[in-house]
């Protein structure tokens, strides 16, 4: 939330840091990005930076993405799963 703060305007950022300093400051965070009307920018900027995120962790195991799919490249960390269905059930 900060990091998305300091890509705003200055009077948005001030905003923002307020809301993000006072009384319940997830809460305040929400209800300025809708008040200033940038609900939307708020949702792509923390749906790329969690995607950042989950890369950076991921390529730690030797997972990446490629053309937007995952691809480890790591071949210790490749394991095959079988699912043996149960038909008596």
């Amino acid at each position: 939330m900060d990091d998305f703060s300091r890509t705003r305007s200055d009077y948005e950022f001030t905003k923002l840091f307020r809301a993000l300093s006072g009384h319940k400051p997830f809460r305040a965070f929400r209800a300025c990005v809708e008040e200033l009307g940038i609900l939307d920018d708020w949702y792509k900027f923390k749906d790329e930076a969690m995607l950042k995120m989950s890369e950076g962790v991921l390529s730690d195991y030797g997972v990446d993405f490629i053309d937007g799919r995952i691809v480890c490249t790591n071949p210790k960390n490749v394991h095959t799963f079988v699912y043996e269905s149960n038909d008596d059930l």
